[in-house]
């Protein structure tokens, strides 16, 4: 059901073509037969957004997501996150730009298709555009070159539009100062913190419990539970069906040179003297003849690894400045140049970065290697072998999958097929499910289904499923006494943090009324607490990230220094007052000037962007027939 693309989206050459081509992909017709005809998930102007094309960046969105987070990315996350939400806009918002982009009559050229597409590595042979290497990743690919080229030519034609956006954004030196200055500016606070947690005197009553629970009976629920039967399908059970010739190995062997080479590096000691990137110049020698002074006792034979643990300042002191085997691209780039112009056994003169100077020593050098077409000959057969049992287990999941439009019954298919059913004990949205490896989006996806509907061919970590959701257990209400425990701590909580609120305001009171703020403290027998300076977006010392607190103090002036409201932090309420304020020095601005105003020109170009979308939003007739809001 889904597309060729997606079905070999796993592939090296297909993740490197998709990068090239994400901008547009979405608008591509790609779309399978059960797609045709069906209702689009929107129209914009007129022109309809195909369910295929919101469901591809869909899964982009949640690769990407599982990709940053790993197994912490859960059901709440993706609620959070509203996958749902940024598909449809990303789909919307590109259809918004290409028909901006044809109204300014921007165009792309034969000529600059042809450049753009013949600077792509991935077709190149020896540093150039090679047409039978064009054709053959393509094809192995399943891409023809006239809807990859298609593709390009949308792609580049919105890089336009965003370079004709971005072009006119200057920025002056005030407004980088003005900018700099905002970002850079750190405060003290006094502050007086009222610890809910300190008033274990709060015990609530049977009548207080009660109440609470009724009035919150929600939150203590029990979470609905689903029960469903799926069936499986592995690659492994394909494995054995499948030859793969040697002219298919070639032809990947061919179609993927980086895939088989494995980069030079070398494995190296050094040692470090530290210095500040903006030391002056005094600092910087002084440091220099420091490392002088070792380079000479290595020279003359002293045993490197012994010097690096008596002298050098690095982390890898300990292991006498070890560093492994690296490659390019891993260290600083002062560093690698030094390391990488090194023979085996050579120790090259001091170099500078911005950690101090350095003294390396190559312990060996692993020049750049490729394997040979034999070599790599049972790796790719095995990678195509696997590749091709995937596409096997997908095809029959969705055949199995078509065949259900007809009959939702998939004891029924399974039976006439002779292949196994399971059926799972009841699970919530959360998972796990137990048997099945990745249970958390198994469930996930269960909960997404209607009941008693087969749903769509799902991909998890180790296969293809058919999930048919059989029975369903509503959420219901739990007694107060099951849950006595859990209603006791949190009502308890929370008139702690009332009274702890109640107290603060006394005490803001007061101070407002000494004009006094220690003697305030003092008076009532409270810790006033003075912060090192911090800035906007730094945790406070001692308190750690406190974000109320964080915005409240930069609002605070000499002429006001008193926080006009309690503040509720993470860890109570605070009453706070400025202490102190500084800007950065004219130095440090100097020295941050370019970066600063590369900064700058950067978010105003994406409010600039984010101005003409939502102009275009406006000024455009967006249809949806698809419910993205939906959990």
């Amino acid at each position: 059901m889904l597309s060729s693309l997606r079905k070999n989206a796993g592939s090296l050459l297909i993740k490197i073509v998709l990068v090239l081509i994400a901008v547009v992909f979405t608008f591509w017709g790609v779309g399978s037969f059960r797609d045709q005809g069906a209702k689009p998930v929107a129209v914009v102007n007129g022109t309809p957004i195909a369910y295929e094309a919101y469901a591809q960046v869909y899964d982009n969105l949640i690769e990407n997501y599982r990709r940053s987070f790993g197994d912490s990315l859960n059901d709440d996350m993706l609620k959070m996150l509203n996958v749902r939400r940024q598909a449809m806009d990303r789909v919307v918002e590109q259809q918004l730009l290409l028909a901006e982009a044809r109204r300014l009559d921007l165009r792309v050229t034969n000529e600059e298709l042809t450049v753009a597409i013949q600077s792509m590595p991935v077709f190149q042979v020896d540093g150039r555009f090679n047409p039978d290497r064009y054709r053959r990743v393509l094809g192995a690919n399943r891409l023809s070159p006239e809807g990859f080229e298609y593709l390009q030519r949308e792609g580049l034609l919105i890089s336009k539009l965003q370079g004709m956006l971005s072009s006119g954004v200057k920025v002056s030196d005030i407004e980088a100062r003005e900018w700099y200055d905002w970002q850079e500016a750190a405060v003290s606070i006094d502050y007086v913190r009222f610890d809910p947690e300190s008033y274990t005197e709060i015990k609530p009553s049977d009548e207080e419990l009660a109440t609470y629970y009724e009035e919150n009976k929600g939150n203590y629920r029990t979470e609905p539970k689903r029960k469903v039967q799926y069936m499986k399908f592995a690659a492994v059970d394909f494995e054995n069906q499948i030859t793969i010739d040697d002219e298919a190995v070639q032809d990947h062997y061919e179609a993927n040179p980086e895939e088989f080479v494995t980069e030079a590096t070398v494995e190296a000691r050094h040692i470090l003297i530290k210095v500040d990137q903006d030391a002056d110049e005094a600092a910087v020698e002084a440091a220099r003849l420091k490392l002088v002074e070792v380079w000479e006792k290595a020279k003359a034979g002293e045993d490197f690894a012994e010097l690096a643990k008596t002298h050098s300042e690095g982390p890898s002191k300990d292991q006498g400045g070890f560093l492994g085997a690296f490659g390019r691209g891993q260290m600083v780039k002062p560093f690698e140049d030094r390391a990488f112009s090194l023979a085996a056994g050579e120790i090259g003169e001091p170099v500078r970065t911005r950690f101090g100077w350095h003294l390396i020593k190559v312990e060996k050098s692993n020049p750049e290697s490729r394997k040979s077409l034999e070599e790599a000959t049972e790796g790719i057969r095995a990678k195509l072998r696997n590749e091709q049992a995937a596409s096997q287990a997908y095809d029959l999941a969705d055949k199995i999958y078509e065949e259900a439009f007809e009959d939702d019954n998939l004891t029924a298919i399974a039976e006439a097929r002779n292949l196994t059913v399971n059926t799972t004990d009841f699970f919530t949205r959360q998972g796990p499910v137990p048997g099945v490896a990745d249970g958390n989006r198994f469930a996930t996806t269960a909960f997404d289904l209607p009941l008693n509907i087969i749903g769509e061919v799902v991909e998890l970590s180790d296969g293809y499923y058919l999930l048919q959701v059989m029975e369903e257990q509503p959420a219901a209400d739990q007694p107060l006494e099951d849950v006595r425990d859990e209603v006791t701590a949190a009502l308890t909580a929370e008139q702690q943090k009332k009274q702890a609120a109640q107290d603060a305001e006394k005490f803001l009171a007061s101070a407002r009324e000494s004009n006094d703020f220690a003697a305030a403290g003092q008076a009532a027998g409270l810790e006033v607490v003075t912060t090192e300076h911090f800035k906007r977006r730094d945790s406070i010392p001692d308190l750690g990230f406190e974000q109320a607190i964080n915005t409240a103090a930069f609002k605070l002036t000499a002429e006001n220094p008193l926080a006009s409201n309690v503040i509720e932090g993470n860890t109570g309420a605070f009453v706070i007052r400025l202490n102190d304020r500084k800007l950065p020095e004219d130095k440090a601005f100097e020295d941050a000037r370019e970066q600063t105003r590369t900064q700058l020109q950067r978010q105003k170009q994406q409010q600039l962007y984010s101005g003409l979308i939502a102009k275009l939003r406006e000024s455009s007739e967006i249809e949806y027939n698809l419910d993205v809001d939906q959990p």
